[in-house]
């Protein structure tokens, strides 16, 4: 390097060079320092930032009391004090700094200079109190949080080194305005009982504060510091800013106990006391002039304590009278003193929110399968819950609605909507005419009434704008889009809804079909229910030659069904050939299957209670195929079927061409389970094992499956002997064979189960060729409990269980 005070060339250590170079750098970002932590910018745990480091803390070994005076001299305080031990919290930055900053000689912060290091023993930052009697005291923070933007939220202030939240005791308008005015804004209305949540990690700071309502923040006003056992977070205050209607300090009039200043108990003040008005002889002119003389507009007057009962104050007032004219309610006729009157008759206001306030709508619709509906839920005192159909009608529906933005709707009871038992019944009694602009204009009862449980939880269904208004108003709704058979539901009051099975008969049916441009008419409950409709009907009395439901007698109003009683309607499907009487179906095989029949034109099941060997036998003679096993109760026939039982107890002969020859008792039932199944011989010999054992731990044992042309099933284990066991196990090539009853190997519940009792001497050489009890059927004996299994053994090898062997390949949690 040159040097050029002495004019020759000197060389200097490189190392020395980059060291100087980096503590000018250094020297330089000490300027960006923050103190963070603290109940104001005068105090808080030191963050330095760094351009290539970001923001770090300061290790507090080594930091000299003249640092302390440097660091506060440079964010225009007078003097400073350091404290050791992470006194305002670690934090969550990084000890990125070394403690030695500034020297004793230091004077003001270029002088100082960081140094960046790798661990700090303490495992503890550094932090500064400023102090300057030129400063002005800083207010107590505050902060409002989890509202939609900065204009709203849950109100903290910083009290004792940590954030905290205010009790809402006595929290009105007048402090909002104040909270508010001290964020920026012009003023602002309170919403107790924590609107914006709870938060139960922060303590609970203030008892009550006070406030005028023309300071101009928070600790000008008169706050009582500590916690009192009539809080809690439940009672969390909350503040919308920006408001402007924001009252005047000192009125003769206010409202209290409700949302916002737009709503409450009224109470006027006379004779330097505040006291309560009763609401007899109290009409919406009264209200009016109320929410006038508090500068707003509107006013809707509601009865009966609905913002809670004053008790602590007098009653001052009865019998006020007001043309609706006035500016100020002292110019209303008004009697002074309490009279007859009690706090349950303290009268509430409800002024107009003006177009720039967002409303808090204290109800919804959950559980519907739109925002269109769902059982009813109201906000009230911290909670949520649901509210007693007692009382509540169409009317009061229509007010939900318009509250929510809607137009139109109806009431009705749902169980199955949500899981809405996990609330309170809260509202019992709601009485509307309609008109009222919220739920909250209606009367009500804030409890339970005798009789209400979640079983009568009301639920809204709101007309639904997306939704026109069809010409048919009847429709069938079928999982496999039929349109000649599923579940009936009508359109009514803008909804579709289903229709109550009581009183619901053939000629209602008929009704259903001509009105889809339809024959016949059948009543069913096949395609089962559902949870996300009303039950607009019930009780329809049809005389079987209206045009339309539209034009039957029925009850539409009243309704005291369920959705499991929803009515199916089956109408003939012209495609179907009379020709055609059976067929088996549902297991894509031309041998074995659902047997289903067709009676007039509708397809329907058989119930398997006496269905027997010789009616399959029929069956099969039928289809054009030999053989004839019964069997029943596979979950595939029971799932993929949703046509009707339409025949039980068939009796046959065994001789008959057809099936209709037999007899049969005719019926229109809902779906069952136990649908009758039929398994005939395949036209070619299908080759492979005709049994086989399943779910054992080796090949020798296991569930009994048998193979009838191509198609498996379980069998019965009633009746089934060790004769039959025998010939199974001589069939797999065992010499012999035990029978293992009731599902020791697991439930074959896929398959059909066959019905008819093997009847083998031990001689056959497989249990096809065993003939069948005649005298027993164990349709109604038998389920997949009873699935047969059998543990076949040898001579010549040990063929005991053996345990199952550890696997090659297995599957283990991490």
């Amino acid at each position: 390097l040159c040097c050029l005070e002495c004019g020759t060339v000197q060389t200097v250590n490189m190392t020395k060079i980059y060291l100087l170079l980096l503590l000018i750098l250094l020297i330089e970002a000490i300027e960006n320092i923050r103190l963070i932590g603290g109940k104001n910018e005068l105090e808080g745990r030191l963050e330095i930032y760094h351009e290539d480091s970001g923001w770090g803390t300061v290790c507090d070994e080594k930091f000299s009391k003249q640092a302390a005076n440097v660091i506060c001299q440079s964010i225009g305080a007078t003097t400073g004090k350091a404290l050791c031990c992470s006194n305002f919290g670690r934090g969550r930055l990084d000890i990125l700094y070394d403690g030695e900053i500034c020297s004793d000689s230091a004077e003001d912060i270029n002088d100082c200079s960081v140094n960046s290091i790798s661990s700090c023993s303490s495992n503890s930052v550094i932090s500064v109190i400023c102090t300057s009697e030129e400063l002005k005291t800083p207010p107590i923070p505050i902060r409002v949080v989890d509202g939609r933007d900065e204009t709203n939220g849950r109100v903290e202030i910083f009290h004792n080194h940590q954030w905290g939240t205010i009790c809402g005791n006595d929290f009105s308008y007048l402090e909002a305005a104040v909270v508010c005015r001290q964020l920026g804004f012009s003023g602002g209305f309170s919403v107790r009982e924590a609107p914006f949540g709870e938060n139960p990690y922060l303590p609970i700071h203030t008892a009550s504060v006070t406030c005028t309502g023309i300071e101009n923040r928070l600790d000008e006003c008169q706050i009582n510091y500590g916690y009192t056992s009539s809080c809690d977070h439940a009672m969390d205050v909350g503040v919308f800013c920006s408001d402007p209607y924001v009252p005047k300090p000192h009125q003769t009039v206010r409202l209290i106990g409700g949302n916002s200043i737009f709503s409450g108990r009224v109470e006027i003040y006379k004779d330097g006391v505040w006291g309560t008005v009763c609401g007899d002889y109290w009409t919406n002119k009264n209200a009016e002039v109320v929410c006038r003389q508090l500068g707003m507009e509107g006013g809707v007057v509601a009865l009966g304590g609905m913002h809670g009962e004053g008790i602590k104050l007098p009653i001052i007032a009865d019998n006020v009278f007001c043309q609706g004219n006035e500016e100020r309610l002292e110019e209303c006729s008004i009697t002074l003193g309490q009279g007859d009157c009690s706090h349950k008759r303290d009268v509430s206001v409800y002024c107009d929110l003006p177009d720039s306030i967002e409303p808090e709508i204290p109800l919804r619709l959950a559980g519907g399968e739109n925002k269109y509906s769902g059982h009813l839920e109201v906000f009230r005192s911290t909670r949520w819950g649901t509210v007693c159909d007692a009382g509540f009608d169409n009317a009061a529906a229509r007010v939900v609605c318009k509250q929510l933005g809607f137009t139109g709707g109806i009431a009705k009871r749902m169980e199955s909507f949500t899981e809405h038992h996990r609330f309170p019944i809260l509202l019992s009694n709601v009485t509307c005419s309609g008109n009222e602009v919220s739920l909250d204009y209606c009367k009500s009862q804030a409890y339970p009434s005798p009789g209400c449980s979640h079983s009568t939880d009301v639920s809204i269904f709101c007309n639904n704008p997306a939704i026109e208004t069809p010409t048919i108003k009847t429709r069938l709704i079928s999982d496999d889009e039929s349109t000649y058979s599923g579940r009936l539901e009508i359109f009514r009051n803008g909804i579709w809804g289903t229709v109550c099975s009581v009183e619901f008969d053939a000629l209602d049916a008929e009704v259903v079909c001509r009105e889809l441009g339809l024959t016949g008419g059948r009543v069913s409950s096949s395609w089962g229910e559902t949870s996300q409709k009303a039950i607009l009907a019930t009780n329809l009395e049809c005389t079987g030659i209206e045009s339309s439901l539209e034009h039957c007698a029925g009850n539409f109003e009243n309704i005291n069904c369920g959705h499991s009683e929803d009515v199916s309607v089956h109408c003939i499907d012209p495609s179907i050939s009379v020709d055609e009487h059976i067929r088996l179906t549902g297991w894509n095989s031309s041998s074995h299957g659902r047997l289903e029949i067709n009676n007039l034109g509708y397809w329907g099941t058989i119930y398997s209670d006496g269905f027997n060997a010789q009616s399959a036998a029929v069956v099969c003679r039928e289809a054009g195929l030999v053989g004839g096993i019964p069997a029943c109760c596979a979950s595939e026939d029971t799932v993929n079927s949703r046509a009707p039982v339409i025949a039980t107890q068939v009796e046959c002969f065994g001789d008959e061409d057809t099936l209709l020859e037999c007899t049969m008792d005719y019926q229109y039932l809902r779906p069952a389970s136990r649908n009758v199944h039929v398994f005939c011989e395949s036209e070619v010999p299908i080759p492979g094992p005709s049994v086989r054992l399943i779910a054992g731990a080796r090949e020798n044992e296991g569930r009994l499956e048998v193979r009838n042309g191509d198609g498996w099933a379980t069998v019965c284990d009633h009746h089934f002997t060790e004769k039959n066991a025998q010939v199974v196990c001589k069939q797999l090539g065992y010499t012999g064979g035990e029978v293992k009853c009731c599902g020791q190997y697991g439930q074959g519940l896929s398959l059909p189960l066959i019905t008819q009792a093997y009847n083998c001497n031990g001689n056959e050489s497989s249990i096809q060729s065993c003939e069948f009890l005649k005298t027993e059927t164990l349709e109604l004996q038998c389920d997949h409990k009873s699935d047969v299994a059998i543990v076949c053994s040898s001579d010549e090898d040990d063929t005991s269980p053996q345990p199952i062997p550890e696997p090659a390949v297995r599957l283990s949690s991490v």
